[in-house]
């Protein structure tokens, strides 16, 4: 499924996996997708992700690109995602998110995500771990931005 930015305007959810193409160059396509998407959403104001992927995109860095990546990069990096207002992870959000797994079968991790971007209003969900047109309680559709064409 594919979705034009430019005829959007709620905000958008970009998964973690998102985040690492932008800086993982080993698949060019995926790579350029990756940061057009960033781009675009910053830059329209409706990118929209939690401190979730934060914290999972550091924790990919340093497990897989340790030696690709300096220390002084990812803290750049995460500086410069923590300036655009990620939305938080609470207890609260937690247990809403239960419903989600239980739902849709669903991981827990994806399920957090999934009502980060419910509470604020995101419309569409950018990631590659999850099944591409998707759903989500007839509000916010799950969109593979790395699927074929």
């Amino acid at each position: 499924m594919r979705v034009d930015l430019a005829s959007v305007s709620s905000p958008v959810y970009l998964d973690t996996n998102v985040f690492i193409y932008a800086v993982d160059k080993r698949d060019p396509r995926k790579h350029t997708i990756a940061r057009d998407l960033i781009g675009k959403s910053i830059q329209m104001g409706i990118c929209q992700y939690s401190v979730q992927v934060m914290a999972e995109w550091r924790n990919v860095m340093i497990r897989k690109f340790h030696e690709q990546m300096s220390a002084e990069y990812r803290a750049e990096f995460l500086k410069l995602l923590s300036e655009h207002h990620p939305s938080p992870m609470t207890g609260e959000l937690i247990c809403r998110a239960e419903a989600i797994v239980n739902r849709y079968s669903i991981s827990p991790f994806d399920s957090t995500h999934i009502q980060s971007a419910l509470d604020v209003n995101c419309l569409y969900f950018f990631s590659e771990d999850m099944q591409d047109g998707l759903v989500i309680d007839g509000k916010l559709t799950i969109i593979n931005p790395f699927a074929d064409s």
